[in-house]
């Protein structure tokens, strides 16, 4: 598959579907958006912002923090080739993003 980040095209690993659940790197698409993610490896939790949202997503926990409120994505977040991987839909669900999936291209946007 391959990623459109913001109407272009994205040069980062996977997307990987693991129990028809597609999950993406945390981090890299964050980035890629505009946005920051950093790294507590004590708790294994990554904080990040988004334009004006903010989440906090914790390994091998399905239930994300934000704004005070929490969200339970579908499957849990887990670390895959050195980064953390999230399902798809923690874009659209916690962060407000626009997410499409058609055929092998998923399309982020925060625009």
């Amino acid at each position: 598959m391959a990623y459109t980040i913001n109407g272009e095209a994205a040069d980062l690993p996977g997307p990987e579907d693991v129990g028809g659940v597609t999950f993406v790197p945390l981090a890299k698409v964050v980035e890629m958006l505009g946005g920051y993610a950093t790294w507590d490896n004590a708790t294994k939790t990554a904080s990040v912002e988004l334009g004006d949202k903010k989440a906090e997503v914790q390994e091998d926990n399905d239930t994300v923090t934000t704004w005070g409120d929490t969200v339970t994505l579908s499957s849990r977040p887990s670390m895959a080739h050195g980064a953390l991987w999230v399902p798809l839909e923690l874009f659209s669900d916690v962060l407000g993003c626009s997410v499409t999936q058609d055929g092998d291209v998923i399309s982020i946007s925060n625009m």
